[in-house]
């Protein structure tokens, strides 16, 4: 193909990726009584957990358009999330034809590992994260005596930025194998840097932690170094698969074809 054939396939690529999040915003969007609704349930059990059942509180909106906010904030993430696997696969067809076989084989795994670590992410967001933090919210504020008080508008940007954040971040463990597989990187020198990686997991965790507080920093902070070292854990398997194919004589990667 020529330069200018592989820019219209890009173009037609970006196309397919737009149309897909489209239908998923548009998806949504039919539903969107029902995901605002599934949305709150954070911080329902936060205070059902803290208080009575007749002490529970609904949100309220301190702006009169505020609500517009709310609706694009969850369509536009919503869609964006929706449509993710789509797209993977739109840009997996893009970069196809350009790999080798070796690199093909690990894309297809990869693509399917990096979403499903997506979803854990947005889930472990969802159902630990956030209403961990909001039960420590409404902890120290009645140690104060303070009224809290929840602002729809904040408290959606909140939910769904810290859950599509928190999906994006488990993500990386497919990053490291990929790179380690490609011999840009080995897993002695990411095993080398542990500590360097945990206090950089520990600042990336202390900015995204909502309220900032140990506890929730914790939470955080566990399953992402515990993700960093099973991706040494993969990367380290497949190096010595690796070199045992190279002791033999073959000097073929398992799985390959011979040249």
């Amino acid at each position: 193909m020529t330069f200018l054939e592989h820019l219209e396939e890009l173009r037609w690529t970006l196309v397919r990726c737009l149309a897909a999040f489209l239908v998923g915003v548009l998806v949504l969007a039919v539903f969107l009584p029902w995901l605002t609704d599934f949305l709150q349930w954070p911080f329902l059990w936060a205070q059902q957990a803290s208080a009575r059942p007749d002490q529970v509180e609904g949100l309220f909106s301190r702006r009169p358009m505020g609500v517009f906010s709310v609706m694009l904030q969850v369509l536009f993430l919503g869609g964006l999330a929706t449509s993710l696997p789509f797209m993977l696969f739109a840009f997996a067809q893009f970069v196809a034809p350009a790999l080798t076989e070796r690199e093909k084989r690990m894309l297809v795994p990869a693509l399917a590992a990096g979403f499903l670590l997506f979803l854990i992410g947005l889930a472990f967001a969802f159902f630990v994260v956030l209403p961990a933090a909001f039960r420590v919210s409404i902890i120290f504020n009645k140690m104060l005596g303070l009224e809290l008080l929840w602002g729809a508008a904040d408290y959606y940007n909140l939910v769904v930025w810290l859950s599509v954040l928190m999906g994006g971040l488990f993500e990386f463990p497919v990053v490291l194998v990929v790179l380690i597989q490609m011999g840009i990187l080995s897993s002695a020198a990411l095993r080398a840097q542990r500590k360097i990686v945990f206090v950089i997991i520990l600042v990336i965790a202390a900015v995204i932690t909502p309220g900032g507080d140990p506890i929730t920093l914790t939470i955080l902070c566990l399953p992402l170094y515990g993700l960093y070292e099973a991706a040494l854990w993969v990367g380290a398997r497949y190096e010595r698969s690796r070199a045992g194919a190279e002791g033999d004589g073959s000097g073929e990667i398992p799985g390959e074809e011979g040249g």
